[in-house]
């Protein structure tokens, strides 16, 4: 496994991950004994350590959670629920993510996703890949709740997909 070391503390504005009674969780990666695994993102606590990226260095770090919030969202929000290969996300219209168009790195509100963009995922291994979109669906929302963690450099991996906090 390799070795994590801390990034400086920045944070900004949140955004949130919407969860729902479909047929996925959105888990994040927690920092356990002696490794990490996955929670449900409802769990997530203040001062928990989760799996985080460092765009400007390129490479795996752990980040504290420093802030938490939980609501529901209003009725007829906009949500974009995005696939890959393996990976499956649902994130409010306001979310953005870093990804790749044309080798071009952007970050941007989730619902300028394209199929054919490249989101910045992890393995089982935590080996960072850059993951295809395969289909992107827009949803409206009902009263669904949402949950805002905010961590020190402000990214961490949910459902092994990088994104903004």
């Amino acid at each position: 496994m390799k070795k994590l070391k801390y990034t400086a503390t920045r944070v900004f504005n949140f955004f949130s991950v919407v969860t729902t009674n479909i047929d996925y969780t959105h888990e994040v990666l927690k920092k356990g004994n002696p490794s990490w695994k996955p929670h449900q993102i409802s769990d997530v606590k203040i001062g928990d350590v989760v799996l985080s990226y460092d765009l400007d260095k390129h490479n795996i770090v752990d980040a504290k959670v420093v802030g938490r919030i939980e609501e529901s969202l209003s009725e007829q929000a906009e949500t974009f629920e995005f696939e890959t290969l393996n990976k499956k996300l649902k994130l409010t219209t306001y979310h953005s993510l870093p990804y790749y168009r044309d080798d071009k790195l952007i970050e941007d509100s989730v619902s300028t996703l394209e199929v054919g963009d490249k989101v910045i995922s992890v393995d089982s291994d935590l080996n960072v890949e850059f993951t295809e979109v395969t289909d992107v669906k827009k949803e409206i929302a009902n009263n669904d709740k949402v949950y805002h963690p905010r961590i020190s450099n402000d990214y961490y991996f949910v459902n092994r997909v990088l994104i903004h906090d």
